[in-house]
Formats: structure tokens, sequence, C-alpha cells
């Protein structure tokens, strides 16, 4: 069902989507660039005006949690990209010219996205 919502949703809206403690290094499992703290990838990004992303950090495991959806774990899959865990989705943090992330590039069944940043989450 969740996987309907979000697959309909995207197909509705173009495509894009996607939710706080610890920090991780980023060379094991769930890391995608030696040197980088998980904890950076955290924040809020707008897909759409009422569809927001949530990305955090839950016992050394990144997070994403999309409006009215349940958070899915990620697994780093290159430099700064995560795949959810529970379906087929690619996240890529792009930093910005301060070396912060300011927005992702959401890819979902051939269709890609970008967010903002709107809240940046205090380290």
């Amino acid at each position: 069902m969740k996987k309907i919502l979000i697959l309909s949703f995207l197909l509705l809206m173009g495509s894009n989507l996607f939710a706080q403690q610890p920090q991780a290094n980023t060379t094991t499992g769930n890391t995608a660039n030696a040197g980088v703290q998980l904890k950076a990838y955290e924040g809020v990004y707008q897909v759409q005006p009422n569809f927001i992303i949530q990305f955090f950090v839950n016992n050394g495991v990144l997070y994403s949690q999309a409006t009215n959806q349940s958070a899915f774990a990620m697994q780093a899959k290159g430099s700064h990209t995560f795949v959810p865990t529970a379906f087929e989705a690619t996240v890529t943090f792009v930093p910005g010219p301060n070396g912060d992330f300011t927005t992702i590039s959401l890819t979902q069944n051939g269709n890609t996205l970008s967010a903002r940043k709107l809240i940046v989450t205090p380290n």
C-alpha cells in the first residue's frame, strides 16, 4: 500500500519523494562517503508544496520519512547516494557551495526531481 501511494504521487506530481541523533562514520554499511558523517545529511526537503521528506539518523542508520508515510532505512550506494531498503528509488545529496547539503535529487521509475532543504537541523 505504501509503495502504491508513493508511486501514485510520483506519477501524478512528476516524480520525487521521501524521515535523529547519533553520528555514524560513513565508512561502514550505511555510509556513502568517507569522512562525511550521516548527520550531515539530516534535514527537511520540500519536493512539492505539501510534500516533504525528512532525513534523520537513528542508532547510526540514515532514515527517510515522507509526508504521511512511515520512515524507511536508507542504504548507501555511492558518493552521497542512498537507496531506501523498502522500495526502489535513489536519493543523491547535492552539496552546496559551502559543502553543506542543500538539495537532493530523487529518482524513481525513471523520473528525477530535485528538492531543496527547508530546515537545517542543528549539529
